[in-house]
């Protein structure tokens, strides 16, 4: 009696694994192929930066003498800043806001260090960090798409105004018109920089393809298809096949 239950337990089991395997192979996903445009781009990290930027250092050493500015505080064009003993009254070159004071009055500064630094807040550019297989395609006016990761769903416009290298990185000026006040210098954003663009090809998911191949549903049959894999975006991959068009379903490999 107990190796009857036995074997029982043990069809139960057979049969209960073979159910969650037909379910779970049931329960593949699919794709359209779709025709229409994509654009390939270049990604990057980059980081917030002021158009306007003002840093004193001080020429010798000095004792400080008089502030009259605060950190964070906004400051007008020609408003005084600071003075040192025996030497003339700094003042601000424009409109922005201080964002580092380290010293206090009476403190003494030595040469070349920095006593003031100053930012324009609201004219703001990105500096992005690029790999020089990336930076190879990148060129003066390409558009550049901008997002935060703390805005999801938000995106904006850009432009590469130069690429230069810095020491041994290769770094891409982006202007850009409609961040909001929010977003300050010292912020890291993700870029992509479009490169090239295709018009009415195929498009598949980047994952559907496999060394290679995709695997097209059609009549109830899988069958593999070789495809020839063009330009590509984050997501999304060009192909070029004999034996695909719009409309045909790919399978997505979970």
């Amino acid at each position: 009696m107990k190796l009857g239950l036995g074997i029982l337990a043990v069809l139960l089991a057979l049969a209960l694994g073979f159910g969650v395997w037909f379910w779970s192979r049931n329960q593949a996903q699919f794709a359209e192929v779709k025709q229409g445009s994509l654009k390939e781009a270049v990604y990057g990290i980059g980081t917030v930066d002021s158009d306007q930027k003002f840093v004193w250092k001080s020429p010798l050493t000095h004792t400080l003498s008089h502030i009259h500015v605060v950190e964070g505080q906004l400051v007008k064009a020609d408003q005084p800043l600071f003075q040192v003993m025996d030497g003339p009254l700094i003042r601000a070159p424009f409109v922005g806001t201080v964002t580092r004071l380290p010293y206090n009055r009476g403190e003494n500064i030595f040469q070349n260090t920095v006593v003031i630094e100053i930012q324009n807040l609201t004219k703001r550019h990105i500096k992005a960090t690029l790999e020089q297989q990336g930076a190879l395609r990148v060129k003066k006016g390409a558009v550049t798409v901008v997002s935060f990761e703390n805005l999801r769903g938000q995106k904006f416009s850009g432009v590469v105004e130069s690429l230069y290298p810095q020491g041994d990185q290769f770094v891409a000026r982006i202007s850009t018109h409609d961040l909001p006040e929010a977003i300050i210098p010292g912020m890291t954003a993700d870029v992509a920089i479009e490169v090239a663009e295709k018009k009415n090809v195929l498009i598949v998911p980047a994952r559907s393809v496999v060394n290679g191949f995709v695997t097209k549903v059609s009549g109830g049959h899988r069958i593999k298809v070789p495809v020839v894999v063009g330009i590509m975006d984050h997501d999304t991959v060009e192909v070029a096949s004999e034996n695909l068009t719009a409309g045909d379903q790919v399978m997505l490999p979970r």
